[in-house]
This record gives structure tokens, sequence and C-alpha cells, in this order.
């Protein structure tokens, strides 16, 4: 008995407070049981439908992920490609023409520009000529 407690006394100085609890014995027919412990458990948590648990991380992920989606699909179906934005009317160049007509003076010469004083008579025989030349045998809808 003395060497049992010199022996705790030397463990005590080395940790103290180990061994914490003394070791209980198992309860009568827990070995016998256990197995069939084990089995009727595992069998349970089979038949029940496995949930998988979503991580902060995975969800932080997947919306930023759909974040950029988004963000994208809208650059690309919303914003403006540069072909729409420098397609413009002849409507609205003739009238950004005629409000700006001063800007656009400097770009025409007159000189240029030849003065019909009188007017140049062109026999009937002449334009019925032309015509027919024009049509090559073609149907006469298409000249005008």
């Amino acid at each position: 008995m003395e060497r049992e407690e010199d022996i705790r006394d030397e463990l005590n100085e080395i940790a103290p407070g180990f061994p914490g609890k003394k070791s209980l014995d198992a309860p009568e027919g827990y070995f016998e049981t256990f197995p069939d412990q084990v089995l009727n458990r595992w069998k349970k948590e089979e038949s029940q439908p496995l949930q998988k648990k979503l991580t902060w991380k995975s969800i932080v992920g997947i919306a930023a992920v759909l974040t950029g989606l988004c963000v994208g699909g809208w650059w690309f179906f919303i914003h403006p490609s540069t072909e729409q934005v420098n397609e413009i009317t002849s409507a609205e160049a003739f009238q950004y023409i005629h409000e700006n007509i001063d800007e656009f003076e400097d770009l025409i010469e007159a000189s240029d520009i030849p003065l019909i004083e009188s007017e140049i008579e062109i026999p009937q025989e002449g334009v019925e000529e032309y015509l027919i030349e024009e049509m090559h045998g073609n149907d006469p809808e298409i000249l005008f």
C-alpha cells in the first residue's frame, strides 16, 4: 500500500490531477447488447435521407458567382455597343446639318459649282435614244 501511495504522490508531482477519474467497470450485459445497438442505429441512420449542410464559404462563393453572372449579363445585354451608338438615321443627319449649316459653309466652295445661267434644250429624239440605250432590253419600269 505504501508503494502505491508513493507512486501516486510522485505522479501528482509530475502531472497534478492525473488520473482524473478511476476507470469504471462496464455495466452488466453491455458487450452482449453492444453489437445489436450498433446495427439498430446503423439501420435507423441508413433509412434517413442525408442532408448536406452548406457552409458559409460555399454560400458566399455561390452568391459571388451569381452576382458576377448578373453584372456580366447586364453589361452584355444592356450596355450599348459602339455600333448602336454610331448608327444615326439620315433624317437625324439632315436635321443636324440644317441646324449647324454655319459650321459646314467653310467646307463647301461655291467656286467649284458650275452655275447654269440658261436652260439647255435637249431634243426629244436624244432623250428617247438615251432611254433606249439605258434599257438594253430591260423592263421599262426599271428606269423609273
